[in-house]
């Protein structure tokens, strides 16, 4: 017999587009593949809901702020686009040595040979040296990921996973605790409430006055390359992301006004007040790591010149 009249339809798995988000995101961080074809196979209900908001799949991806070429290995690969690639890994504290540069990305060095010759030759092309490249390498210990948490809880920084800086700290979480969350208990941290929360204009504002008191980049160009999510929903919420700094009380204009060019004097200065706290270059305005590459050559060369040794 069919079901009773009146009775209501079972409703669609994920209702909400956001709700499509966070279990993409929540796959990313369980290590689950992304591409395609194997959600369909595995989760149809969650591919049908992602074309059901988004369109399809990979916009799906693009939403949740996961480059869906990179999934599909179908990225069309250029010198510029090798050198930004570097460049960017480079932000974010990735070491630039090739063995951790293909755990994050493993098609960025195959692009690399290809385009370049070599490994070597790319990170030339992006303006690195490679000996020094291999020389500063250096793991992650547990004490200082445990170092890194407590002091951005205690800076009432985010702690979620995705709001980590730099992210090879995240990673190195897996390989020393297991998981995030772990290093997180290990820390004495609570974890936040929810690993995926839900923007609102209030949350927006919080986070662009956090970047503002820790002294990081709050122009256009940074936010959407550091803080996606926060630029996203800042443009969600209020239109654009100059207005989201206008409601924040941050004069847009004087946030993209370009500052006089830095002095040898002035990074040593900021190395030094920085010098309890990180060494690595991820954890520093990015344009205060330009700065000291352009004047010293290197960012080691930058430490040792304030007198800093890099553990």
């Amino acid at each position: 017999m069919g079901s009773p009249r009146g009775k209501s339809r079972r409703p669609k798995p994920y209702p909400k587009a956001q709700d499509v988000i966070r279990a993409i995101l929540k796959m990313k961080l369980e290590g689950a593949s992304l591409k395609s074809r194997h959600v369909r196979v595995d989760n149809p209900d969650r591919t049908a809901a992602a074309i059901r908001h988004f369109g399809c799949w990979g916009k799906a991806l693009t939403a949740a702020g996961i480059d869906h070429e990179a999934v599909a290995n179908r990225r069309t690969w250029t010198v510029e686009r090798v050198i930004k690639a570097i460049h960017r890994l480079d932000r974010q504290g990735v070491p630039l040595n090739y063995a951790s540069v293909h755990k994050v990305d493993g098609g960025l060095p195959q692009a690399a040979r290809k385009l370049l010759g070599s490994w070597n030759d790319a990170l030339r092309a992006a303006g690195y040296d490679p000996d020094q490249i291999r020389a500063s390498r250096r793991p992650w210990t547990r004490e200082e990921i445990i170092d890194l948490i407590r002091r951005r809880a205690a800076a009432g920084l985010p702690v979620a996973s995705y709001n980590v800086a730099p992210l090879s700290a995240e990673i190195a979480s897996r390989r020393l605790f297991g998981s995030w969350k772990a290093a997180l208990r290990a820390a004495g941290v609570p974890n936040p409430s929810t690993e995926f929360p839900v923007w609102t204009k209030v949350s927006v504002i919080e986070g662009i006055l956090i970047r503002q008191q820790a002294g990081e980049a709050l122009h256009c160009f940074a936010a959407a390359h550091q803080v996606p999510r926060l630029y996203d929903a800042a443009r969600r919420l209020f239109g654009s992301w100059r207005e989201a700094l206008d409601e924040a009380g941050v004069d847009p204009d004087a946030v993209r006004r370009r500052r006089r060019p830095y002095s040898k004097a002035e990074i040593i200065a900021h190395l030094q007040s920085q010098a309890g706290r990180s060494r690595r270059c991820g954890d520093h305005p990015e344009s205060i790591v330009k700065a000291a590459r352009r004047l010293f050559g290197t960012w080691p060369a930058a430490l040792k010149a304030a007198g800093i040794n890099r553990r």
